[in-house]
Formats: C-alpha cells, sequence, structure tokens
C-alpha cells in the first residue's frame, strides 16, 4: 500500500500532524479490540483522526467489520484517503482477501466537534498524538453519550492514569484491559496503545434481558427455582438491587463485559452463558443432596462390591471342597483296584497248589 500512498504524494495535508502506526502494531492494537472488547464481524469501526484511514482497511481484512469510518478534519487528507482507500481495497480484492460487493470506508471531513454522534459505531480508535485537549473531550463525550461503544483503543506517549485520564476527558467509566508499546512507520518512533473496554447501555440492557431469560428458565426446574428464590431475596429492583443480582446470578467481575458485548451480537449464545453462570448458584443450593446422593451410591457400591465378595469365597470354597472329594474318589479307586489285585493273586496261588 506504501506505492499507492507515495503516488498521492504522502499522507500529509494542511492541517494538524500526520503519521501512521506500523502494520505490525495496527494488528496487534486490533487483535487486542477483539480479544478485550468484541470486535468482530458485526462491529462498525470508527478512526477519529484517520488520516489515510489504514486501521480502516486493517479492520476490514481482519477482523473484517461489517462498516467503518474515518473522521479527518484535514480536507486534502480526505481526498486522498478516499483514493487511497479505493485503491488498497480493490488491491487486496484481487489477491482475494475481501469480497467485491464490500463497502468502502466511509470518510467524514470534520472536526470531531462537529459530530453529532457515533450511534452507528461499536468501537472507536485513534491515534491521538498532538490532538488538543478540546478535541479529546468532545470525543469522550461522544462516546459517553453513546448507546452502543463497546471498546475505545488510543494511542499516545505513556499515561500515569490510563483510566483516570479517559475519565477526566470525559469518556465515562471505561475498564483498561491492555497496554502495550507501538511504533510509528517510518521513523520508528515509541508510543503506548491503550485498549479499553466500557459497557455500554444497550448491552447492559442486552445482558439484563438474558438475565431475566435465564431465571424464567431455571424457574422451571426444581434446583433452578431455588437459586431463583435466592436472587429473589436481594430485594426491590432498584438500581443496586439489579447490580446485586446479576452479582448473584452471573459472578460478575471484569469480564461481564465482555459477556455483554456477546449477548448483543448473538442473544443465544448470551443465553446459555448466562445459564452456565448460574450454575455456581444452583449447585450451592443442591449441592448437599448431590453430595448425599453420591455417598449412598458409594455406600451401595460398597455393599455390592462386599456382596460379591461373599459369593466368590462361597464359589472358591465350593471348589476346593469338589477338589478334595475328587481326591478321595481317586484314592478309593486306587485302594480298590489294590484290593482286587491282591485277592486275584492270592486265589492263582491256592489254584497252584
Amino acid at each position: 500500500m506504501q506505492s499507492i500512498e507515495n503516488n498521492l504524494g504522502g499522507g500529509e495535508g494542511i492541517e494538524g500532524l500526520y503519521g501512521s502506526i506500523t502494520r505490525t502494531g495496527t494488528q496487534k492494537i486490533l487483535a487486542s479490540m477483539v480479544e478485550h472488547c468484541g470486535l468482530g464481524s458485526e462491529s462498525s469501526l470508527v478512526d477519529v483522526g484517520a488520516g489515510l484511514g489504514r486501521p480502516l482497511l486493517h479492520a476490514l481484512v481482519y477482523p473484517g467489520v461489517k462498516a467503518t469510518l474515518g473522521v479527518e478534519l484535514d480536507e486534502i487528507k480526505v481526498q486522498k484517503a478516499r483514493v487511497f482507500l479505493k485503491q488498497s481495497v480493490q488491491r487486496v480484492q484481487r489477491k482475494g482477501l475481501l469480497p467485491e460487493d464490500l463497502e468502502l470506508p466511509m470518510m467524514q471531513c470534520a472536526a470531531i466537534e462537529e459530530v453529532a454522534s457515533l450511534e452507528r459505531c461499536t468501537h472507536a480508535y485513534s491515534f491521538w498524538e498532538g490532538v488538543p485537549i478540546p478535541a479529546r473531550e468532545a470525543f469522550g463525550k461522544l462516546v459517553a453519550r453513546s448507546d452502543g461503544v463497546q471498546g475505545v483503543a488510543v494511542i499516545q506517549r505513556a499515561m500515569r492514569d490510563p483510566e483516570g485520564a479517559m475519565l477526566s476527558l470525559g469518556f465515562g467509566q471505561l475498564s483498561l484491559r491492555a497496554s502495550f508499546p507501538v511504533s510509528m512507520s517510518g521513523s520508528g518512533r515509541s508510543f503506548t496503545a491503550y485498549v479499553f473496554a466500557r459497557e455500554a447501555p444497550a448491552l447492559r440492557r442486552a445482558a439484563d434481558s438474558a438475565v431475566q431469560g435465564g431465571l424464567a428458565a431455571m424457574r422451571q426446574t426444581k434446583p433452578g427455582a431455588a437459586a431463583a428464590r435466592a436472587a429473589d431475596k436481594l430485594g426491590k429492583p432498584d438500581r443496586e438491587s439489579r447490580s446485586a443480582r446479576r452479582a448473584l446470578i452471573m459472578s460478575a467481575d471484569k469480564t461481564y463485559t465482555q459477556q455483554a458485548a456477546d449477548a448483543l451480537n448473538q442473544a443465544q449464545h448470551v443465553a446459555a452463558e448466562t445459564w452456565e453462570a448460574t450454575k455456581n448458584k444452583v449447585s450451592e443450593v443442591t449441592g448437599a443432596a448431590q453430595n448425599r446422593a453420591e455417598e449412598t451410591k458409594n455406600d451401595a457400591t460398597s455393599h455390592q462390591s462386599g456382596v460379591r465378595g461373599l459369593v466368590d469365597d462361597a464359589k472358591n470354597k465350593a471348589t476346593e471342597l469338589g477338589n478334595r472329594a475328587s481326591e478321595k474318589t481317586t484314592e478309593a479307586k486306587h485302594s480298590a483296584q489294590e484290593s482286587t489285585n491282591k485277592a486275584a493273586n492270592i486265589a492263582d496261588e491256592k489254584a497252584r497248589q
């Protein structure tokens, strides 16, 4: 793709800085978002400060996201990006790595402060070194207001308190899932990539719905009903008790965000995960009975083994007695034969006399 960029005169424009992360670094960031934030084939990725849109092109190939959007302030860069992305996609299509009917990344020429919302986006990316604080805050407000953004990746120099820094910029509560060094193409200048997960409101509602569905299914079974009653004891459905119910039913921790992301993309899959999570509580309620049943089974097995042992002993004893009787019979036959032989000898001697 470097030859295409060179034919365009590079990626520079008239606004801001230009630079791109190496292909290896970009792939590592996207792979981390796949692992920690649910980035996948049903996702939509926005790149704020997109430049030529290289990360968008990477995301179309892997993990094969459904839609991409680039937001770029510089009109010159946007014009170059549209040509770069079109020619690059065509080249990758000729290699058979992208479908022929692929929708090209959309490039929006605007300051981030002018973007109305990120409602159609599930994940956000920004190499924002050199981006002024007001623009970062505008980005943060868009994410905080979004109903569907599940993960955010930003690249800059090292931050001492990444979660606190993002909170101060208005992103809301984000959970840092990974951070690692990356470098720029050409100059080799080092930066740090930060990957954050976010429990989006839409995902939370989907997860709550899956929890309720799991509870309803549990109540249809005897052990499940016991676990559901235990959850019901947590009280009225205000915000705190709902959170406590999720903690009880789903063993909620930092993996809950990933489960919620899966719930939005595949509700049946999340329902199955929810059911698996509830088994821990069910096992607590029914554990004693199961242990007792196992003990009874073991006792029965031991008793059966004892009976079998007695039968085997009896068989062995009968065999032993049979062998002894056979030996006695053989001895009696030999003794009778000897007596017969003696009598015949005596009779012969008397006959000769």
